[in-house]
């Protein structure tokens, strides 16, 4: 059996910033796999890419019977992105399992105030 868990699951970020998501990938099986990773459900302007804890980007993930393997995933947000709640889905599979986590990113609007100082002589 294989358990995908997002901890949380809800993240709020600044537009401008980036959202890291921490999920844990269970293998509760008697085979060892190899799982690839993939995102869906986010358009294309927020950039989209999973890191190991070593911080290395990664886009497959090793993991032995009857352990288990943390991972993340990082979306970076423009400054200029529509703000609001983005549900999106992050899936593992390998040739014979696949397996579903839904996330959510609230983008929050970064506010920016521009001060000119001016002599008046």
């Amino acid at each position: 059996m294989i358990d995908l868990r997002a901890i949380p699951p809800y993240l709020d970020a600044y537009a401008g910033s980036q959202a890291t998501f921490k999920v844990r990938l269970e293998n509760e099986g008697e085979d060892d796999q190899l799982f690839d990773l993939a995102v869906s459900g986010l358009p294309p302007d927020l950039r989209t890419w999973f890191e190991g804890s070593d911080k290395q980007e990664m886009t497959r993930v090793y993991v032995e019977a009857g352990g288990s393997k943390e991972f993340y995933v990082v979306v970076s947000t423009p400054k200029g992105a529509r703000l609001g709640a983005y549900p999106f889905v992050v899936s593992v599979a390998s040739t014979s399992i696949n397996r579903t986590v839904s996330l959510t990113l609230n983008i929050l609007g970064l506010y920016e105030i521009k001060v000119t100082n001016v002599n008046f002589y």
